[in-house]
C-alpha cells in the first residue's frame, strides 16, 4: 500500500511545479480469524497459503465431527508458510470433555482433578501415561494453590488504616 505525496515549487509569480512521489505505507502484522468445519478452515488455510502473506491466525473449529488431532492437522496444513497459527480453540472436544454425566450437572459441580480426568478421556490418553500426568497436574495444581494463598496472606498484612489521623500509632516512638 503507498499514498500518493503531491509537492509544489515556485515562488510568487512564477508557475507552480508540481512533484508526485509515492510514500510505501508500512504494514502491520496480519490477523485473521478462521470459524467452521474442518472443510471451511482447509479451504481458507489452502487460501490463505496461496496468497504467501504471513498471517497469524485463530482458529475455531465447531464442526459436528470430532476431531481429536485437529491441532496436529492444522499445524501440518501450516508448515511450510507464511502462516502462524496462534490458537486453536475445538469446541467439539470442549463440549465432550465437559459433557454432563447427569442432566443436572453443572461444571461448578465438579472438581477440577475430574475435569482434568475427562480431558485425558477426550483425548484417548493411554493409562499407562495417565498416572505420571496426575501426578504432574496435581502438582501443579498445589503450586497455584500455594501462590494463591500467599498473595492472599499478603493482602491481609497489608491493612489500610483509616479514619482519625489523632488515633494513628505514633511514628519513630514519638507520641
Amino acid at each position: 500500500k503507498s499514498i500518493v505525496i503531491l509537492d509544489f515549487h515556485g515562488s510568487d509569480g512564477q508557475q507552480l511545479e508540481a512533484t508526485i512521489r509515492l510514500q510505501q505505507v508500512p504494514v502491520f502484522q496480519r490477523l485473521e480469524s478462521i470459524r467452521g468445519d474442518l472443510g471451511k478452515i482447509t479451504a481458507r488455510l489452502q487460501a490463505l497459503a496461496e496468497e504467501g502473506n504471513s498471517v497469524w491466525l485463530e482458529i475455531i473449529y465447531d464442526g459436528e465431527e470430532i476431531i481429536a488431532d485437529l491441532r496436529d492437522r492444522l499445524e501440518g496444513m501450516s508448515r511450510s508458510t507464511a502462516l502462524e497459527i496462534l490458537r486453536i480453540k475445538n469446541n467439539r472436544i470442549m463440549d465432550r470433555v465437559l459433557s454432563r454425566v447427569h442432566q443436572d450437572e453443572q461444571l461448578d459441580d465438579l472438581e477440577d482433578a475430574e475435569v482434568f480426568r475427562r480431558c485425558l478421556d477426550a483425548h484417548a490418553v493411554p493409562e499407562d501415561q495417565r498416572p505420571e500426568l496426575l501426578q504432574t497436574y496435581r502438582e501443579a495444581a498445589l503450586m497455584v494453590s500455594a501462590d494463591e494463598s500467599l498473595v492472599a496472606e499478603n493482602s491481609a498484612s497489608k491493612q489500610v488504616v483509616s479514619g482519625d489521623p489523632a488515633q494513628l500509632p505514633a511514628i519513630g516512638g514519638q507520641s
